[in-house]
């Protein structure tokens, strides 16, 4: 135990001298032995950067947004585009259905969607440093238009007459939409706002079928189809039996016609009946009427003269002297 009493202080005493011993370096004055110095540091070294040029802003959201349906009952997204938009993604969702289109101009079109629901339609525009917020508006697609009853088609004269009736809840400044089809792909169609048309300058003997839409502001109906029709002229009716004229009574009794005599008006005017009816000919009678006259008068020259006979010595009369 004594032992032990003073080995302990023995030891604590070995360490205090053992200090700055140990914190001395060896060979201080030898600048061969000395280490070189060296920068230590927890941070890892940070890279030397260039300096950022300025990015391209993104592309600023549109203006004007607005919605409307067409009569063929498309729904029409039209806007202003802003600085920095080159292209635009619109989408319209309406009764859980999602329909998407890209442009590059400042409108588009959805067709398709159902009457009377709900749509919303959202805009965004691309450019060089992104892309903008969304813009959104919501509208209600309007209700469906009611279709036409009772359409038919019917030939006459100047074409197809087409008619229909209009529906009981048709709105004020509705249309009808009146389309034939021919069987030669020709297509002739007439927007009009009564109950009914003729379809004109059809080809004769053609196949013709055709459909009526109502159309209002708002929107159009299904169309209604009409059954073909072969569009023909009428044809004129043929010509009966002309029935015998009885005989006037001032008329003069005249012989049975032959077949392709002349004309009746011959017969009821027997006053300007014509011996020649040819120029040449009526020059022929004239040249024998003369001919027969210069005869006559040749006959007329050559006859004797009446008178007393003279004697047959052949020695003149004596002729009487006048008294004095």
């Amino acid at each position: 135990m004594s032992r032990l009493a003073w080995v302990a202080p023995a030891c604590v005493l070995a360490a205090v001298v053992a200090v700055p011993l140990l914190g001395t370096p060896a060979f201080a004055d030898d600048p061969a032995s000395s280490p070189s110095p060296s920068v230590t540091s927890s941070a890892p070294p940070v890279p030397v950067l260039p300096t950022p040029s300025p990015s391209a802003s993104p592309a600023a959201p549109v203006t004007q947004l607005r919605a409307a349906v067409d009569t063929a009952g498309n729904l029409v997204v039209t806007w202003h585009a802003g600085p920095g938009d080159t292209s635009f993604t619109v989408t319209a969702t309406a009764a859980a259905h999602r329909h998407r289109v890209d442009a590059t101009g400042t409108s588009a079109s959805f067709s398709g969607l159902p009457a009377g629901a709900t749509v919303q339609v959202a805009v965004v525009a691309h450019g060089a440093g992104g892309d903008s917020a969304p813009v959104m508006i919501t509208g209600a697609m309007p209700s469906a238009v009611p279709v036409v009853t009772g359409a038919t088609m019917k030939a006459v004269a100047a074409g197809l007459l087409v008619s229909w009736q209009p529906s009981p809840h048709v709105a004020v400044g509705t249309r009808y939409l009146v389309e034939l089809h021919g069987a030669d792909g020709t297509v002739r169609s007439r927007m009009v706002t009564g109950t009914g048309v003729t379809v004109t300058g059809l080809t004769p003997g053609r196949l013709y079928t055709g459909a009526v839409t109502a159309v209002t502001d708002s929107g159009r109906s299904s169309a209604v189809p009409l059954d073909g029709v072969v569009w023909a002229p009428p044809t004129a009716p043929a010509a009966g039996p002309i029935a015998a004229q009885p005989p006037s009574a001032t008329a003069a009794p005249s012989a049975t016609a032959a077949p392709h005599t002349a004309a009746p008006a011959l017969a009821d005017a027997p006053t300007r009946r014509t011996l020649v009816s040819s120029p040449l000919a009526a020059a022929g009678l004239a040249g024998l009427a003369v001919l027969l006259g210069g005869i006559a008068i040749g006959l007329l020259l050559r006859r004797p003269r009446s008178g007393p006979s003279t004697p047959a010595t052949g020695t003149s009369p004596l002729v009487r002297a006048p008294h004095p």
